[in-house]
């Protein structure tokens, strides 16, 4: 039972008590000298005489008199009574309870139990939870009480400002495993199971871009739960104005191009219960594709948003799953590619979740450069220093390259370099570059500000490469990275055949501008010299060469088709009208 239920109850024992002796007391109704034991008026008989005429008591003695003649109230004692009697058998029920170790459970009415679940803690909610599920399973509830849980549980999932817990996300499992529950209540629980918020930068300028995260704030689930909800962006507004937004990281699919994945989810997350396989909640990523794994946004603020907090909104579809939608296959259909399992239990959901963001003068910085001195750039140096520089693509990417992507990585090859930002002396926002063979180009970009993703599957991580996004004439370059502190940074080796390469890291305040958090980095230059060029040959060469023909194929596939003539229809001559 709630606290807040146990001290009401108590108050109103008190209050009782408190009623039968106001009411016992009576109302004043005069000031004549009564007869404090017999209560007789002794108005115009004292002081005169020394014992009560009434009773006999002696007069003289201490607080024998008392002023005032008193009206007793009944109404107001046998309020009282009740009161003091209502709470007597809780509390008594309560009493025999903690001595016995019964549960006291087990004797309320559901409707008692529903309504302490609207004013429980999580501990309370579980044992709550619990004996409705062993009063399901008992077969007690009629078919109206079952009803009665399910929307009950519903109603508390949708309501966020009410504590959850797995134990009713369980009463919902067992509705389904009994039959009791209908197809619109299992999508209204699979649409409400995730309750989305939104991570972006502290401050912002106006006219320029930022970016956004859609984060999973809570998974009100079962435990044995495990559902997919993939969310699509529709509409981003500041201040009331339509913001430019793009998906950060999604560039081109290296398989299928620029079109196939563009109306693809913005983020993915799987929610798993304590007893289902997988991860209790993962982020699989977003746009769509397999190149695509960030659930970022990128969002340009109206260049006229007044300076200020502003409110920030999104406004989502999402659709949520019992079945995997992380990877889908493909099939061809009269013509046409067409994705193929993951089909959603629920239709777009439409949401909107909100937030704001502090538009700040122009002249304004957004990050702090942390003045430059050399034991903390020896630090950084040592703390940042990679193993090698590698040159070329993994054998999974050369799968997924174009023929085009193929010759282009034979001849300049691909570059990465992974960085490891744990335990930095100071944070850091800086461009990369390289210098080998006489020349010097900037490879990406680094920092070590909060990742852009809370998990992973193992397909996605695989794809992490350099994208540029343009809004509005506005180009926006991110480099990916690995999940936890390594950083990841990819671009295009123009250092020929050289063996090392000294990978300089020049602090720029655009690349912190473009983190979740940095509000300071390092202002000084980094110089790591002579890191080793590692060749990747297995890259240079194309070990799926079937992989080629089977894009052709796919393409012939897709490409409209022209009539053709039938054979026994004789050739139309230059100047002969169609027949």
């Amino acid at each position: 039972m709630p606290g807040i239920v146990v001290i009401l109850l108590l108050v109103a024992f008190f209050a009782g008590i408190a009623l039968v002796w106001v009411g016992l007391r009576g109302r004043k109704l005069n000031d004549h000298p009564v007869c404090t034991w017999c209560r007789f008026d002794l108005e115009g008989v004292y002081p005169e005489v020394v014992t009560c005429p009434e009773c006999g008591a002696g007069l003289k003695r201490e607080k024998a008199i008392r002023i005032g003649v008193r009206k007793r109230l009944p109404a107001l004692v046998l309020m009282g009574a009740v009161f003091a009697a209502i709470p007597v058998a809780p509390i008594a029920a309560i009493g025999y309870a903690l001595l016995t170790g019964t549960n006291v459970d087990s004797y309320k009415p559901l409707g008692v139990l529903l309504w302490e679940a609207k004013h429980s803690d999580a501990t309370r909610l579980d044992a709550l939870a619990g004996e409705i599920e062993t009063r399901m399973m008992a077969n007690k509830l009629d078919p109206a009480q079952y009803q009665r849980v399910i929307e009950s549980t519903l109603a508390m999932q949708k309501d966020t400002s009410r504590t959850w817990t797995e134990a009713w996300g369980d009463l919902i499992e067992r509705a389904k495993l009994d039959g009791a529950l209908k197809p619109e209540q299992e999508k209204r629980f699979a649409s409400q199971a995730a309750v989305l918020e939104i991570q972006t930068r502290p401050t912002v300028h106006a006219g320029e871009v930022m970016p956004v995260r859609i984060k999973l704030k809570e998974a009100r689930i079962g435990s044995s739960t495990a559902i997919e909800c993939a969310v699509r962006v529709k509409n981003v507004s500041i201040d009331g104005q339509t913001a430019a937004w793009d998906i950060a990281e999604q560039g081109v699919d290296p398989f299928f191009g620029s079109s196939f994945f563009k109306d693809g989810s913005a983020a993915t997350f799987s929610l798993n219960g304590s007893k289902a396989s997988g991860p209790r909640v993962v982020f699989m990523g977003g746009g769509g594709g397999l190149g695509s794994p960030s659930g970022e946004l990128v969002v340009q603020v109206p260049e006229n948003v007044a300076t200020g907090i502003r409110p920030l909104e999104l406004e989502l579809t999402s659709s949520a799953s019992g079945q995997s939608q992380g990877l889908q296959g493909i099939t061809i259909v009269n013509g046409q590619i067409k994705r193929i399992g993951g089909d959603s239990s629920t239709a777009d959901t439409p949401m909107t979740i909100a937030s704001t963001v502090r538009v700040v003068d122009p002249t304004e910085p957004l990050a702090r450069a942390i003045p430059a001195d050399e034991g903390t750039e020896k630090k950084l140096a040592e703390a940042l220093r990679p193993d090698s520089l590698t040159i070329g693509s993994s054998l999974v990417q050369s799968l997924f390259l174009t023929e085009r992507g193929m010759q282009d990585t034979a001849r300049s090859g691909a570059a990465s370099v992974q960085f490891d930002t744990d335990s930095l002396p100071a944070p850091i926002a800086c461009d990369v570059y390289c210098r080998a063979g006489g020349r010097e180009w900037k490879l990406g970009e680094l920092h070590s500000g909060t990742r852009d993703r809370e998990g992973g599957n193992g397909f996605t991580s695989v794809f992490r490469s350099m994208a540029s996004i343009t809004i509005n004439g506005k180009t926006v370059t991110r480099s990916s990275s690995s999940d936890g502190t390594e950083r990841e940074v990819e671009g295009t080796w123009k250092g020929e055949d050289e063996d090392r390469v000294d990978i300089i890291l020049r602090p720029s305040a655009d690349v912190a501008a473009g983190t979740l958090d940095l509000e300071s980095y390092y202002g000084g230059e980094i110089v790591l010299k002579d890191v080793p060029v590692v060749r990747d040959g297995s890259a240079m060469v194309d070990p799926f060469q079937g992989m080629q023909q089977f894009r052709r194929e796919l393409e012939r596939a897709v490409r409209p088709q022209r009539p053709s003539v039938p054979k026994n229809r004789p050739r139309k001559e230059p100047g002969e009208q169609p027949l």
